[in-house]
Formats: structure tokens, C-alpha cells, sequence
């Protein structure tokens, strides 16, 4: 009876493979061998013996699939004359997938993303992909390229190109699998200097290295396109001033011209900024938030609410697309000055009434404008009526505060319309009360005589005719003081 073959396990493998052909009668001899001979074999297509003996027994013999083997049939010869039939086989591709979704980041932990075109500030750069197999088993390992722009790339085939490959950290097959590739620092780099960069998959298995195809980051211009830029130099700042500072506000510029970047400014009260910059309990310190978009020329900053006459100590920020950032002054700090403010000014609101009149005949109206400075010196003043008017009424109401000249105020509306009307008269000097203490003088009233106590102003409403429906009135008071 003729050796017989009746299924290998698997069907499908890739060479160095292990692989069990099955089947009987598979020992012709009588004894099984010991070792593969031109006696005794087993014949991959394309005329390939298998090299490997693992065990032969009369059911069964262990192999691995030789190098040069291809898809067709195995077939088993046993004791030189006796050959079995034929099972086919089909030989599968130990070469791993063309990488996809190649990035690049910043960081080893993959977070800081390089947008394409982007600057990092410092190196290693980590370059990324994903990996994966047909077949199961082996290690699969990233490989990349990169070059400065205008240089092409070396590695063009499934070469080994060891000299400009880098490779990474080794994952299981088949994937898919991440993969990353950390490009070495570089101190050289300036800025300005950019790359581009090509990945592909190297697919170890039993001790045979496949390689995939090269796939550039960028596909469309791959030797010509910026893919990453190493920069490690910082904006050079120059031209900081802070102008011709106001009383309370200042600007402060400068410029970073050739390179776009954050405006940010911290200043403070409190001196040098020796050791560090240290805001901790001074309330004028501020480190603002850095600004977009960033620029080169001109970084302005307005500081408001500043205190006059003061002394304010200061230094600006820039930091470039890759984090690089220049403080200037690099140690120390610049100041400036605020205006001094020799006559301040406040402006005070009153209330004379806010209960509703309905003003027949002359009205009389006492009232005070308290102020907290000792010697208040004002500068404009005027009384604001607001009141309603309807059935048809048309007239006039005359104001009259203090000794000034009074002035009549024309009110009108239609048969049915309410009407509002508001008016302003102006007062030259209204008397101010300058202790804040009410329980220690007589309060300003209509049972007093106007100027006891001082401060007390005196208001009368008088209408042309009939009756006016006064809402509210009160004083608007601005005033200069000596601090």
C-alpha cells in the first residue's frame, strides 16, 4: 500500500513554520526514519525538500515549512520507490502591512501632537504608527526615516538599510499594534531646520527579518514638504518701553520681529525681582494669560487701575510655536513711573426726594451732599426732576436752589397720553457736608434755616398752573480734592 497524505496542519504557513503532514502507511520500509535522505522526504513545490526533521511515525510526520517553498503540493516520499499522493499548501506571507495613521508628538506619552508643518522645542521627537500583520506570531517592529528638507531618503526598498533606519520597541504580532520611534537629541538644531520623515514595518519571524513598503508621512510631496520643525531657539526680544505712562495706566511694547509670538507681562510694586519673579501677597502683581494671536511686532499690553505716582517694576514674556520663550529683561526688570495726581475728582449722587409730589404751589425741599474728603472743591453740579404728566396738561414748573436764578422748565402731553418728562438745572455751588457723622450736627430738614447746619441746600418747585406730578429728584455732584 502506497504512503498516503491526507491533510497537513496548517494548510497555510509561512516558511520556518512548523507543519504535521497526516496521513498512513506513511513508514514503507518497515522502520520509520530517523532523519530526512534522498530516501526519505518530504517535497514542497518547487522541487524544496523540507530540511527540518522534527519526528516521522506512520500516521504522522513534524517538519517546518524550507526556505524557497511555494503555494502547490507537499508530497511524501518513504523508502526511495514509494511516493504518496499530493495535498496542497499554500505559502503565506510572513510581509507585515504598510504602517497606517503616522503621527507625530512631542512627548513619550503621545498627548502633545506636532500639527503638520509644526515646531517643537526640544528632542526626542516621537514618531508614530500602527502596525499590523497577516499572520499571527513574530514581533513586529517600527522603523522610520528622516531627513533635513531637500535631502532624499535613503531607504527605498525592503532593504535593511540599517545606517539611516531607527527603529523602536519590538509588539507581538499580528497587531494591529501601536508603534513609536523616538528621533535622538539634536543639539545642531536651529531654527528654521526641518525635516521630513517615512515609516514602515519590519515583521520578525523565526528568525527572519519581512519588511514592508516605505510610506511617507506626507504622500503627497514627500521630499519637498515640511512634516516637523526642531526648534530651540528662542524669540529674541528687543524695543521694550513702557511709553509715557497716565496716572493710572500705562502701555508697555516690544518686539520680536522675525518670529511670531505670546504676549505676556508681570509687574509689580514691590522692587527687583531678584531670584525669581515672586508675586506671592502683592495684590498689583499680574502674570497674564499668554494672548492669541501671536505676533511679532508690536506685543502691547495696557495696564489699567494703577496707582498714581507710583513706582511699578516690570518684564515682558514671548513664547514661540515650539515653547521656547525669552523674558526680558533676562535678570533684573525695568520700571516706570505712573503721573501723580495732584487733584483727584469724584462725582457723588444725591438723593433730594424719591417719594412722589403733586406740586400745586411753591414747594420747598431741604437737602445735603455728604462727600468723605476734608476740602472738596466743586467742579460741576446739577439737579435731575423726573416726573408725569397728563390730560392734556401744558405749563411750566420753575426750579430754584439756593439764591441762584430760578428757570422755568416747559411740560406738556396730549388729551391721553401720560407723558415723562426729566429736565436738569445746574447749580454753581452746592454746599457739602464734610463729617460723615450724622448724631453730631442737626439734620438738614424743611424745619431748619437754610446754611444750619452747614452743607444744607435749599430747592423750590413752583408750577405755572393746575398740578405736576413730581416722581424723584436728585443731585449729580463732581468734585476735585486734595489727597
Amino acid at each position: 500500500v502506497l504512503p498516503r497524505v491526507t491533510s497537513l496542519d496548517p494548510s497555510s504557513a509561512s516558511v520556518s513554520d512548523s507543519i504535521i503532514a497526516n496521513g498512513n502507511h506513511l513508514c514503507q520500509s518497515g522502520t520509520c526514519p530517523v532523519s530526512f535522505s534522498a530516501a526519505n522526504k518530504v517535497t514542497f513545490t518547487s522541487a524544496v525538500d523540507a530540511t527540518v526533521f522534527t519526528s516521522w511515525s506512520d500516521t504522522a510526520i513534524s517538519t517546518q515549512v524550507p526556505t524557497g517553498a511555494v503555494t502547490g503540493n507537499v508530497v511524501v516520499t518513504s523508502d526511495t520507490n514509494y511516493t504518496s499522493n499530493g495535498v496542497n499548501f499554500t505559502l503565506a506571507s510572513a510581509v507585515p502591512n504598510n504602517p497606517t495613521s503616522l503621527d507625530q508628538f512631542k512627548d513619550v506619552g503621545l498627548t502633545q501632537a506636532i500639527a503638520i508643518g509644526g515646531s517643537a522645542s526640544s528632542t526626542p521627537i516621537y514618531l508614530k504608527m500602527t502596525m499590523q500583520a497577516a499572520l499571527s506570531g513574530g514581533m513586529l517592529y517600527p522603523q522610520v526615516e528622516y531627513k533635513a528638507i531637500g535631502t532624499p531618503f535613503v531607504c527605498t526598498d525592503v532593504a535593511v538599510c540599517a545606517s539611516d533606519a531607527l527603529e523602536g520597541t519590538g509588539s507581538a504580532g499580528p497587531g494591529p499594534t501601536p508603534g513609536s520611534v523616538s528621533i535622538p537629541p539634536n543639539p545642531s538644531a536651529e531654527t528654521g531646520e526641518v525635516y521630513h520623515w517615512q515609516a514602515r514595518v519590519k515583521h520578525t519571524k523565526n528568525a527572519v527579518d519581512y519588511y514592508s513598503a516605505w510610506v511617507s508621512f506626507d504622500d503627497v510631496n514627500p521630499e519637498t514638504a515640511t512634516d516637523f520643525k526642531i526648534d530651540i531657539i528662542a524669540p529674541v526680544i528687543s524695543g521694550t518701553s513702557s511709553g509715557t505712562p497716565g496716572t493710572n495706566s500705562a502701555s508697555i511694547t516690544w518686539s520680536t520681529s522675525g518670529e511670531i509670538s505670546t504676549t505676556r507681562i508681570e509687574y509689580d510694586t514691590a522692587g527687583t525681582f531678584t531670584g525669581g519673579y515672586d508675586c506671592a501677597g502683592t495684590s498689583e502683581c499680574t502674570a497674564l494669560t499668554d494672548t492669541s494671536p501671536m505676533i511679532n511686532s508690536p506685543h502691547t499690553v495696557a495696564l489699567s487701575n494703577l496707582s498714581s505716582g507710583t513706582t511699578y517694576h516690570y518684564r515682558v514674556r514671548s513664547k514661540d510655536a515650539a515653547g521656547n520663550e525669552s523674558i526680558d529683561p533676562s535678570t533684573g526688570d525695568y520700571t516706570f513711573p505712573t503721573a501723580t495726581e495732584n487733584h483727584p475728582a469724584k462725582t457723588t449722587v444725591a438723593v433730594i426726594f424719591n417719594d412722589p409730589l403733586q406740586v400745586t404751589t411753591a414747594t420747598t425741599t431741604y437737602f445735603t451732599v455728604h462727600v468723605p474728603e476734608l476740602s472738596p472743591t466743586v467742579q460741576s453740579a446739577y439737579i435731575e426732576v423726573v416726573g408725569l404728566v397728563s390730560g392734556g396738561f401744558s405749563g411750566t414748573i420753575t426750579v430754584q436752589a439756593n439764591s441762584a436764578a430760578s428757570r422755568a422748565y416747559t411740560v406738556s402731553t396730549a388729551a391721553s397720553t401720560p407723558t415723562l418728562y426729566r429736565f436738569v438745572y445746574p447749580i454753581s455751588s452746592p454746599g457739602t457736608e464734610t463729617n460723615l457723622n450724622l448724631n453730631d450736627v442737626a439734620p438738614c430738614s424743611n424745619s431748619v434755616v437754610p446754611g444750619t447746619p452747614p452743607g444744607c441746600n435749599k430747592v423750590v418747585l413752583t408750577p405755572s398752573t393746575g398740578s405736576i406730578n413730581v416722581l424723584s429728584a436728585k443731585i449729580i455732584t463732581t468734585y476735585s480734592y486734595t489727597p
